[in-house]
């Protein structure tokens, strides 16, 4: 866990942080499932009237396919600089920090999460189900909540007869 105080970081002074993690003990959410390796360099900066942090990431994932809910290792790299907000501003850009410490690995997994694609598979070429133009998953958690009363309801929703029930 790297921490940084927002107060450290200076005009003219660039901080490096280098960092080899996996995130345990920091919560993930879909697709991502696992976080098998990951090495972070980050430079902590001062610009004007804005501070800054430019990561690069590299390392290997265990995501699950939104077809079917299968987990594959999905390598990833990225280059991306944030700037670090103590509040919402008009433009709404960068990562919003409240206090005085700034956690760079709970930073960096949220990068991380943020890029995924919205259609990740582990086989590009291979075509969706007949019939189907695109499959929205539902973790059994997102399932329950979403059928809670005062949510929105599944149950007003259409019921398609299925490829069985059509022949």
């Amino acid at each position: 866990m790297n921490k940084l105080a927002k107060n450290a970081i200076i005009k003219g002074r660039d901080l490096k942080f280098v960092s080899d993690t996996t995130f345990k003990g920091y919560p993930k959410r879909y697709p991502l499932h696992e976080v098998k390796e990951c090495h972070y360099e980050a430079t902590a900066y001062r610009r004007d009237d804005y501070s800054a942090i430019s990561f690069a990431i590299r390392g290997k994932l265990i995501v699950e396919d939104t077809r079917d809910g299968s987990l594959f290792c999905y390598p990833i790299k990225i280059k991306e600089e944030v700037e670090i907000l103590s509040d919402e501003t008009e433009d709404g850009e960068g990562y919003i920090i409240p206090g005085g410490t700034i956690d760079l690995d709970d930073l960096a997994l949220r990068i991380i999460q943020s890029s995924l694609p919205l259609q990740l598979v582990k086989n590009v070429n291979e075509p969706l189900p007949k019939g189907i133009k695109g499959v929205n998953v539902l973790s059994e958690e997102e399932f329950v909540s979403e059928t809670d009363e005062g949510n929105f309801s599944l149950d007003g929703l259409p019921e398609y007869p299925s490829m069985d029930e059509k022949r």
